[in-house]
């Protein structure tokens, strides 16, 4: 249960783009990702759904639905965040390789991609954005939103060699 003075919501810089996206009628938008087989994961696919975003989520067996506390002080309104990974890192990037697969086929149609430099912490996940990117005929936009995560080199050397010779549009 929550505290009288918390609350519990989706989001993310991913998750909220495509919610303020959905709310145009000329927009489809449509999530790539992983979840747990649990009931977050479920939530978190309703919820989509009410936004009128279609959740192409992989169920990952045993895993949970990755989570983030954000921690916020009544006075100075600093903000701490504390996550939790859960599935998301065992996103497969096999199924892009389908044609007929659901993901390939949202992606063929699709005018504009984008992806957070969250996407490419691990390198399958980072294959997959290289897979969407080659695969897709389309705008990319990249959010550096997370700066923090590109302190690590391996992480940058993916962003320089992977998203950025392709990028149209980087939100910094």
């Amino acid at each position: 249960r929550s505290p009288e003075n918390s609350t519990t919501s989706m989001g993310g810089s991913a998750l909220n783009t495509l919610r303020v996206a959905a709310k145009s009628s000329a927009v489809k938008a449509i999530m790539l990702g992983a979840v747990g087989d649990d009931e977050t994961g479920e939530r978190l696919c309703e919820k989509c759904r009410a936004c009128k975003i279609l959740p192409l989520f992989q169920q990952v067996a045993g895993k949970r639905t990755g989570q983030c506390a954000v921690l916020v002080c009544a006075e100075s309104k600093k903000r701490t965040l504390c996550g939790r990974r859960g599935a998301y890192k065992d996103y497969s990037p096999q199924p892009l390789d389908d044609p007929k697969s659901p993901e390939r086929l949202v992606l063929v149609r699709a005018s504009l991609l984008f992806i957070t430099s969250y996407t490419i912490t691990n390198s399958n996940r980072a294959e997959a954005a290289g897979k969407l990117i080659k695969y897709g005929d389309c705008t990319l936009a990249i959010s550096l939103s997370s700066a923090g995560l590109l302190k690590d080199p391996a992480t940058l050397q993916r962003l320089f060699d992977v998203l950025m010779p392709s990028c149209s549009i980087c939100f910094c």
